[in-house]
């Protein structure tokens, strides 16, 4: 699995056109207020089925997430 970074752009796996495209806007988010494998990161969608209403992410699972163009950082 290859490591996902900010400004990354990904797909959801699972349900590629539900979700849209999305931008990682942080990463290493600890899920459920543990740190674990893989790590959570958080992403902005254009039809988020779930968000966080102060920041309009999704906190999602790295291995739930398919980079399509990666981050030139």
């Amino acid at each position: 699995m290859s490591d996902i970074r900010i400004g990354d752009l990904v797909q959801n796996i699972e349900d590629p056109a539900l979700y849209g495209v999305g931008l990682v806007v942080d990463t290493d988010v600890e899920m459920w207020g543990m740190p674990q494998e893989p790590s959570g990161v958080k992403v902005v969608w254009p039809r988020p089925y779930y968000f966080d209403p102060k920041d309009g992410a999704s906190v999602m699972y790295q291995d739930e997430l398919k980079v399509i163009s990666a981050s030139r950082r």
